[in-house]
């Protein structure tokens, strides 16, 4: 078993992780495993009956681009502190 972290890229419920492709190749070239998810999801995003999240019993990180213009930052940092995520903040957009 790996000390590195693995780590799910995801860009919204309506996306696949084909934006991440850069980010995901240094992080793999750092010894991560990345995982962008599929966009096969899309039918079935607003139908689906929700469980328990399976990363919720996990340390749980959230990024906030406090320059975005797409989301507002403050309703990222209301998504992290719903997740209970540490979260890094950066002078980025989205």
């Amino acid at each position: 078993m790996s000390d590195r972290p693995n780590i799910v890229v995801v860009h919204g419920a309506l996306a696949d992780g084909s934006s991440w492709g850069d980010v995901i190749e240094a992080m793999q070239s750092a010894g991560c495993t990345v995982r962008p998810p599929a966009a096969a999801a899309r039918s079935t995003v607003f139908t689906d009956v929700m469980g328990e999240p399976i990363w919720k019993p996990l340390p749980t990180w959230y990024l906030v681009a406090a320059n975005d213009e797409a989301i507002p930052p403050d309703a990222e940092r209301q998504f992290a502190k719903r997740m209970s995520a540490t979260t890094v903040e950066i002078p980025s957009s989205h």
